[in-house]
């Protein structure tokens, strides 16, 4: 993926699942990307909370920029939106001394 994609504005859907599949959490985050490397795109999200990280997969998919896309979580009204981009995250297969959300922190969130 090259770096066309900087300073668009990407929106992106986390799932969490439990150990049998069932979804429990699904968060809805937005921003314009910042940075892309081979294996990770980086984007500040829109409320200013700090910067988020998800694998470059070197293939996004295109939204259609002039749609309103509204999160599920807070009602919020998104339009602009370029790439959409969405995740399941499952918890790790082995006992940790973190909780799954300090794992997904540590895997997502970019200081």
């Amino acid at each position: 993926m090259d770096e066309s994609i900087l300073g668009k504005k990407i929106l992106v859907g986390f799932t969490y699942v439990d150990k049998k599949g069932n979804v429990y959490d699904q968060k809805q985050l937005h921003g314009i990307i910042t940075e892309v490397t081979s294996n990770t795109i980086f984007f500040e999200q829109s409320d200013e909370k700090g910067v988020i990280t998800i694998p470059n997969s070197g293939e996004l998919e295109l939204a259609d920029s002039e749609a309103e896309y509204v999160l599920s979580s807070t009602k919020e009204k998104i339009t602009g939106v370029h790439f959409l981009s969405s995740w399941t995250i499952h918890p790790p297969k082995y006992k940790f001394y973190y909780t799954v959300k300090n794992w997904l922190s540590n895997l997502f969130f970019k200081e």
